[in-house]
């Protein structure tokens, strides 16, 4: 597939990416990694490359997409800020350790981790009750030490901080548009450490790539993905105020199951 075909592709994309960020919360990352592990060989980008690029990417794209939907989501007044500003220092931590532990894996690996990851919150998700938890929020530590590790398993695979966030606060008293919505401010905070970091090891360990590459970051992707997905965020969250929560949980399960079982499965 040529460049130019692929500028028609990653559009289309984008506009996918965009509904499901503004759905569920994650900045899109679930539907952008799985892709570019296939579109990005076809751009010449070795394949020892080729995970660590495709989630380099997706959290550039999650820091565009994400910040679209967070508007969105302030309009309706969802997000809840005092629990924002006890989580956002472990969100940048653990935005940095996760992009450093990624350059550092086979490819192969990282993708395995991003399926049984997803996996595995989907089942959590489907066998969770519709209702929240009584249980107050932790401690400002504890949830420091907590959001660190969901923000480093989330840079780690380009995922942001939504797949595990959005379940943790349902649990603790806190509506699931809620939850989605204070996600999605910290998605652009996991996603800004990622990115810089991703950046910087590239350009410690000197790496040389093809044009319209900085990094492990791909510029042609981000661009053709970027563009289109801003404008559907808005409407993924609109869906999101039609739907019920049931139904919207049931979704969000059901295509971290699908996905999840796609990258497990062998070439």
């Amino acid at each position: 597939m040529t460049s130019g075909a692929l500028l028609l592709f990653y559009p289309v994309v984008g506009l996918l990416t965009g509904v499901v960020a503004g759905l569920f919360g994650f900045g899109g990352g679930i539907l952008i990694v799985p892709v570019l592990s296939v579109l990005l060989p076809l751009q010449g980008l070795p394949s020892q490359f080729t995970m660590q690029s495709a989630v380099a990417t997706s959290l550039a794209i999650v820091i565009v997409t994400s910040m679209s939907a967070l508007i969105a989501h302030n309009r309706q007044q969802l997000i809840v800020w005092d629990v924002l500003r006890k989580i956002w220092p472990g969100t940048l931590l653990g935005g940095f350790i996760g992009a450093l532990l990624a350059t550092h894996l086979h490819g192969r690996t990282l993708e395995v981790l991003f399926g049984l990851f997803l996996v595995l919150i989907a089942l959590h998700l489907l066998m969770q009750t519709n209702t929240t938890d009584s249980r107050h929020l932790p401690g400002r530590r504890a949830l420091i030490l907590i959001s660190t590790l969901i923000a480093m398993l989330c840079s780690m695979l380009g995922l942001s901080g939504g797949s595990l966030l959005v379940p943790f606060l349902k649990r603790y008293q806190i509506a699931f548009r809620n939850a989605v919505a204070t996600a999605t401010a910290c998605n652009i905070l996991v996603a800004c450490t990622g990115v810089i970091t991703f950046i910087a090891i590239s350009a410690i360990q000197q790496l040389q790539f093809r044009w319209g590459q900085t990094g492990f970051v791909n510029w042609l992707a981000f661009l053709g993905i970027a563009m289109t997905s801003v404008l559907a965020a808005p409407l993924g969250v609109k869906l999101a105020s039609i739907l019920s929560p049931q139904r919207l949980q049931r979704y969000f399960a059901l295509l971290l199951l699908i996905v999840g079982l796609k990258m497990l499965l062998p070439y």
